[in-house]
């Protein structure tokens, strides 16, 4: 809550709201409204749910540790090596699901965006006979998420 209240100030202050507008063409932010809401929960479940694992794991390795290694050290150090080489492969490769989770965040963002944007947009849409229009813009979004979601 105290997050997302300090987004919320953060957004409401200085005009920002303003500035980070949609139609503004100077602006590199998409969808502020639902990146506050959105973003600032997943931010906050992965965050813990990261420290609950790390602090899961430094548990486990001491506790596992000090039994294999009463049992054979030539053993214990070989599998350090191994967690480590593990760990580094996972590191490198896992660098870049971080760059398509954000993105995809992003993409469903915009689709749901779109969404809005119709509805508010009703009467306007129906009366210039925009609906293909925004059929083409909603589906291109679905499609691009859905393409990132493969990705992953």
């Amino acid at each position: 809550q105290d997050l997302t209240e300090l987004f919320l100030d953060k957004y409401l202050s200085n005009r920002s709201f303003y500035l980070l507008d949609s139609n503004s063409q100077s602006t590199d932010v998409d969808n502020p409204d639902q990146r506050i809401s959105e973003d600032v929960n997943y931010f906050t479940k992965v965050t813990l749910d990261f420290l609950l694992d790390v602090l899961d794991s430094i548990l486990n390795l001491i506790s596992f540790s000090a039994i294999l290694w009463s049992t054979s050290q030539t053993l214990t150090g070989a599998l350090a090596i191994y967690a480590l080489v593990g760990t580094y492969i996972a590191v490198f490769l896992g660098g870049r699901l971080v760059g398509l989770n954000y993105q995809q965040l992003r993409l469903q963002a915009d689709f749901r965006y779109s969404l809005v944007y119709i509805r508010d947009n009703a009467e306007a849409i129906a009366f210039y006979g925009g609906e293909k229009r925004e059929q083409g813009e909603v589906t291109g979004k679905l499609d691009a998420a859905l393409r990132n979601y493969d990705s992953l």
